[in-house]
């Protein structure tokens, strides 16, 4: 009955495209994600930490608590920016949002 959200809150030099208010959007059970639903190009620096998040919320509604409770909420992909080395970086906010029925 949820969906998680990762919505780019900051998005600075991103090689992928990568621009704020952009999204991605995951099924809970299975967790999986839609890409019809998303709107961020696909970059596997920007997705690989937010399977932990993704993780942590499917794990919280199958044990019947409130998804939105956690502690973190903010992500940041692998890049690590013009300053370290690297090309660019995003910072997402990953949330879940309750289905309407779907």
């Amino acid at each position: 009955k949820y969906r998680i959200v990762a919505e780019v809150t900051d998005s600075q030099y991103c090689a992928a495209g990568i621009k704020k208010g952009q999204k991605y959007v995951f099924l809970t059970a299975p967790p999986v994600l839609l890409a019809k639903e998303s709107d961020c190009p696909m970059c596997i620096r920007a997705l690989g930490p937010l399977t932990g998040f993704v993780n942590t919320i499917m794990d919280r509604v199958a044990e019947g608590i409130d998804p939105g409770g956690g502690l973190f909420q903010t992500a940041e992909c692998l890049d690590p920016g013009l300053e370290h080395g690297g090309l660019g970086k995003v910072y997402f906010r990953v949330y879940a949002q309750k289905t309407t029925g779907k």
